[in-house]
């Protein structure tokens, strides 16, 4: 397991302490607006790679249907916990 990796596994625990949801809203707000404003297409999905434990997806969830990918299963499983109607790999 590489040092990254065993961070996110480790540490997997303390990340809702170490970053909590609200510290992306405004973010994940603007961002959401960016994409339905300049998608040439109507966007209702977005495949999310890198989702960690979930705190975007709080938000994008607002706006689309979500399905978050991550490499660790410790950070996968604090996603499913905030965000039940996700679906993550």
């Amino acid at each position: 397991m590489h040092d990254a990796q065993r961070l996110y596994h480790d540490l997997a625990w303390i990340w809702p302490i170490m970053s909590p949801p609200e510290e992306y809203v405004q973010e994940t707000e603007w961002i959401s607006r960016i994409i339905r404003q300049y998608a040439e297409i109507g966007v209702k999905t977005i495949l999310h790679l890198g989702c960690g434990g979930g705190h975007i997806d709080l938000t994008l969830k607002k706006h689309f249907q979500v399905t978050g990918v991550d490499l660790s299963d410790e950070m996968l499983a604090l996603a499913r916990v905030l965000n039940p109607e996700v679906t993550y790999f």
